[in-house]
């Protein structure tokens, strides 16, 4: 019994400090806290859309800069957190000061979704009607696949278990 209580508690620090070293089990990459590297970005709409050179130069201007615009946001998502953690892990709980911290970070998500939003917009205007038509019917499926991919049986269709929402249709 000992050693489960031993295991069981080096399962949690190993949970709650991994995260806060920079090994979480989402990577920087992630679709979940928003972050994407921006020539693996541009390569998949190169390969996807079948860009000129001239289409190239520009999206790759727009997603630098939106990567530039969201990295201090991901920065301050990644501090909050840690906060949260150590708020959480305190023995007096402040449940006021956790509810701000957790409205900072949804005010920091809107931001990072309204800079999402922009730049799509801003790739949109590079692209023909038929590329637009193409990169729409590519960015619906992305609920599908990413339910897909977490081996979920509700096929983006409001899934709760792996936090994907479908269109509903």
């Amino acid at each position: 019994m000992k050693s489960l209580v031993i295991a069981l508690s080096s399962l949690l620090l190993l949970a709650f400090t991994l995260p806060a070293l920079g090994g979480s089990r989402h990577g920087a990459d992630c679709g979940k806290c928003g972050a994407e590297p921006t020539d693996n970005h541009l390569q998949r709409l190169q390969v996807q859309l079948d860009l000129s050179a001239e289409q190239q130069q520009q999206i790759s201007q727009i997603l630098t800069e939106r990567q530039q615009k969201l990295e201090p946001l991901h920065r301050q998502c990644r501090e909050l957190q840690q906060q949260l953690r150590q708020l959480g892990e305190a023995e007096n709980f402040d449940r006021k000061q956790a509810e701000r911290l957790a409205a900072e970070q949804a005010d920091l998500k809107v931001a990072k979704q309204a800079i999402k939003h922009q730049s799509r917009q801003q790739i949109d205007a590079v692209l023909t009607a038929e590329q637009r038509s193409k990169h729409q019917q590519l960015r619906d499926l992305q609920p599908q696949r990413a339910c897909d991919k977490k081996g979920c049986r509700s096929k983006g269709e409001n899934c709760r278990q792996c936090d994907v929402r479908g269109s509903g249709a």
